[in-house]
Formats: C-alpha cells, sequence, structure tokens
C-alpha cells in the first residue's frame, strides 16, 4: 500500500523541511511513502528551499486547501494524507495506517485517527474516495474545507475506519507563543470561511 503525503506549506523554509524528514523518517517503509509539497507561486522563499523536491506550485495562491487539492492531482498513493507544517507523526505511523486501510483501502473510505486534541477525527482518504467525491472545495481559504468534508462522510455514510491508537499531533500555530504569522492569517479568513460553510450546508452542498 502506497501512502501519499500532500504537505501544503507556505512561509516556513526551514520548519517545512523538517516536518517533511519527521515524516520519513519516522516511516517504517519510506520507500513506499510519497511526499508531495503544494507552494503557493507567490511563495519563493519556500520554493528555493524546497528545491528539486517533489512539488506542484499553485498558481491560484488561497490557503492550505487549495495546496492540498494541488498535491492531490500530482499523488500516486492509495491514501492520501494531507499535512501541514505543525502536524507531527509518531514512529511507525505508516504500517499503522496500512495495518487499519487493509481491508478497506480498495473503497470508498476514510481513516479516523487521533490529532492529539480529538479522540478520533476523519483524517486520510482511500484514492477511491479522491477519485468518487475529490478533496476540498475551492471556495475555502484555510478553515472549514476540512469540517464539510466530515459533515458530509457522516451524512452520506462514507465509511470511516475508526484508529484512535494512530495520533497525527496537530500542535497548532498559536499566537503568543511563538506568533507565526501564516496562522495569524488564516484565522484573519475565519468569518470569510464559516460564512461559505454555511451557505453550501444550507444549499445542500452544490
Amino acid at each position: 500500500m502506497k501512502l501519499s503525503l500532500l504537505h501544503a506549506t507556505r512561509g516556513r523554509p526551514q520548519k517545512t523541511l523538517e516536518v517533511r524528514s519527521e515524516w520519513l523518517d519516522k516511516a517504517t517503509k519510506p520507500e513506499d511513502v510519497e511526499h508531495i509539497y503544494g507552494i503557493d507561486v507567490d511563495d519563493l522563499d519556500t520554493a528555493v528551499v524546497v528545491g528539486a523536491l517533489p512539488k506542484v506550485l499553485v498558481t491560484k495562491p488561497k490557503g492550505c486547501f487549495a495546496a492540498y487539492n494541488a498535491a492531490a492531482t500530482a499523488s500516486t498513493g492509495d491514501m492520501l494524507i494531507p499535512i501541514e507544517d505543525d502536524l507531527w507523526p509518531e514512529q511507525g505511523w505508516d504500517e499503522q495506517v496500512r495495518e487499519a486501510m487493509a481491508e478497506a483501502v480498495n473503497n470508498i473510505a476514510v481513516i479516523a485517527v487521533s490529532d492529539g486534541q480529538n479522540a478520533c477525527i476523519e483524517w486520510a482518504f482511500t484514492r477511491k474516495f479522491y477519485e468518487a467525491r475529490g478533496l476540498y472545495h475551492p471556495d475555502y481559504y484555510g478553515l472549514f474545507g476540512d469540517t464539510e468534508i466530515r459533515t458530509r462522510i457522516r451524512e452520506d455514510g462514507v465509511q470511516v475506519v475508526s484508529a484512535p491508537h494512530i495520533r497525527f499531533d496537530h500542535r497548532q500555530f498559536q499566537p503568543g507563543s511563538g506568533t507565526d504569522p501564516i496562522y495569524e492569517r488564516k484565522q484573519s479568513r475565519y468569518l470569510d470561511d464559516e460564512r461559505t460553510y454555511n451557505i453550501r450546508n444550507r444549499d445542500g452542498w452544490p
């Protein structure tokens, strides 16, 4: 089972390399893990630091969801796993995913894992899911796009493999503890993304 890491990044050129190394170094079979960056075309510093590593440039920058979607188009894995610069794995995370998804990888399905804050949250998707439903709606900037996916998964009865023993530690960048302007940029669009979610929900997810 090949796993694709869809890595949305912006404005953290050194941190993003550290996170990439962490995911690959802690994989039991890194040769079966595909890592693809989604980088905004105007983020020149990150593009230079990343260099020749696999990446897709987002020509119309609109936050992490556009970057995830761009990376997904270039991916070839059986499982698609969105990550950012504040998400950290445990040792052997890839084998944990493979074991949990062994019987569901060829279905339209998702895996729900712990993010360090929630006991179990839908996080990663089979290729069949991606081919049938896509990933994030392009109207979102950096928030609520994942909320829509999770809401629709539950409404539509999509298969969810519950794996709370798998932990992807979401150490969100918080203002006040080493202020991160990229985190603040995402938060500044909260009301816009909330409005998009409410309208799409009201209208039946057009």
